[in-house]
């Protein structure tokens, strides 16, 4: 059990700064965009044209 958190110990240690801020922006927009929201027609409609075309 302590080799396994030594591991872990030493991932978190050594993972440069910049990953913990993408991965904190990539939380926090998907825990945005799993709340429901208003969305115009004309987005919805973009991606099944370009997809039909």
């Amino acid at each position: 059990m302590a080799n396994i958190l030594e591991i872990i110990f030493q991932i978190i240690h050594n993972t440069p700064f910049w990953v913990w801020v993408v991965l904190l922006i990539l939380v926090k927009r998907g825990t945005a965009l799993m709340h429901d929201g208003p969305s115009s027609l004309g987005k919805s409609v973009i991606m099944p044209l370009i997809f039909i075309v």
